[in-house]
């Protein structure tokens, strides 16, 4: 079972577990090596070989924030954003549904009951950012945030494994922003791709799913992160080439 964390998460506090994991295993102290087992690349090692190894800082913070349940640092640190106290504005709601691409609360409720998901709605700067909780009132993803929808500029570079492309939206400073994972379902005309939007944390933002209409049209299903519906772009004119004429449905 994942260790719980603190009422109050402070990243610094992690931080230092995170760096005295590190000095322990260099003391060759033997009570580390269960933490560490939970990283892929000591998970069949013996403990004198975990010991042994030239373990790295984001090592340690790695197997820190798998012992807490989360698959990494960066959603760790994530989640500790958002576990504070919440500001100004903040609802919580049973559910949500998208319309005209933003997320709408169903089913407002005044006060979380044990027991029972939730997800709440925060105000922030551009629009409202939408968390769900567990029925323990366990913090679980970001659903939506309105810096999701700005990558910058979108100079994009491309990477090609097999039937899978990456495509990755690189800032002025040349860091990745954002990337796509495209995988080719059909070569057939016109041929049908499925894409895979991710931030630069890696948490998954969106899933465009390819429908035939018919030889020349595609219908792109938009789902969030939960498979919830955003929009469905109609592609017509496809055998003329690029761009093709697209139209926009919004759910209600």
């Amino acid at each position: 079972m994942p260790r719980s964390l603190p009422e109050c998460p402070q990243l610094e506090h992690l931080k230092k577990e995170a760096k005295n994991l590190l000095k322990r295993q260099r003391q060759r102290d033997n009570s580390v090596c269960a933490v560490l087992k939970h990283l892929p690349e000591f998970r069949q090692a013996a403990d004198g070989e975990i010991l042994d190894a030239k373990l790295t800082l984001a090592q340690a913070q790695q197997a820190v924030a798998i012992e807490y349940g989360y698959r990494s640092w960066a959603f760790l640190k994530k989640a500790i954003e958002v576990l504070g106290p919440a500001p100004d504005g903040g609802r919580y709601f049973e559910d949500y549904r998208w319309r005209k691409g933003e997320p709408v609360g169903i089913d407002a409720i005044n006060k979380p009951a044990k027991g029972k998901s939730f997800f709440r709605f925060i105000a922030v700067k551009g629009g409202v950012r939408v968390e769900q909780y567990d029925k323990d009132g366990c913090f679980e993803r970001i659903c939506h945030d309105p810096k999701d929808s700005h990558f910058g500029e979108r100079k994009r570079r491309c990477q090609v494994n097999g039937e899978t492309i990456a495509a990755f939206h690189i800032d002025q400073d040349g860091r990745v922003v954002a990337y796509e994972r495209y995988f080719i379902l059909s070569k057939r005309q016109p041929i049908t791709v499925r894409c895979e939007v991710y931030n630069a944390d890696g948490r998954l933002l969106e899933i465009h799913t390819p429908k035939s209409v018919s030889e020349t049209a595609q219908d792109i299903v938009v789902t969030d992160c939960l498979g919830k519906l955003e929009v469905i772009l109609h592609h017509a004119e496809m055998d003329k080439g690029e761009p093709c004429s697209i139209s926009e449905d919004w759910s209600e």
